[in-house]
């Protein structure tokens, strides 16, 4: 993000990951002052921020994204977050919440107007209704102890791993996920 002469940018609750650029890389600010607070800034290269410090609100941790990789097709991309596992969950600005009367999320899922039904368990498996149906019509179709592909991962770990349960070679490199050295990179077997 580069932001040159402006004084009335306000970011909030931003979360800005795996960017590249010359300079900056996260934000580049150049005879600006925005107004930036509950952010994440994490692995943006050459650098997080460039030309302002970082806000003492803001953190630094990998967002725990369902299925993200610079390698991987963007149309197999998950950017939700692990709510069990991301930092971000709940560590938003303190003075929004998320539909849920919960203290916003960082990045785009988190805050009022955010879709939660995404995060519901409604059959009561652990797996997220929104990953489910992400590849199926029915929630009641992946069984977390179910193994629905021809690697040997069961649908459980293909969720925290963010593999595809329905296909044994989620990033195509011809080595089934359960081998493969990076399942998300098919540059890596």
């Amino acid at each position: 993000m580069y932001l040159d002469r402006t004084t009335t940018m306000t970011m909030t609750n931003l979360n800005v990951t795996h960017n590249a650029a010359t300079t900056g890389g996260g934000v580049f600010v150049y005879n600006a002052t925005p107004a930036m607070s509950y952010g994440n800034f994490w692995n943006n290269q050459p650098s997080d921020y460039s030309g302002v410090s970082m806000p003492i609100t803001d953190i630094s941790k990998d967002p725990q994204f369902i299925s993200f990789s610079t390698a991987l097709d963007w149309s197999k991309l998950d950017v939700h977050i692990h709510r069990d596992l991301s930092d971000l969950a709940g560590a938003g600005d303190p003075t929004i919440d998320n539909p849920d009367f919960n203290r916003s999320d960082i990045g785009v899922y988190g805050g009022p107007k955010s879709d939660f039904t995404y995060y519901l368990d409604n059959d009561g498996d652990g797996l997220y209704d929104g990953w489910e149906l992400s590849f199926v019509n029915d929630i009641n179709l992946l069984s977390p102890s179910n193994n629905d592909d021809s690697d040997a991962l069961d649908n459980n770990v293909e969720f925290y791993a963010g593999t595809n349960p329905l296909d044994g070679d989620t990033d195509g490199d011809v080595a089934q996920d359960d081998v493969d050295a990076d399942p998300l990179d098919p540059n890596v077997q």
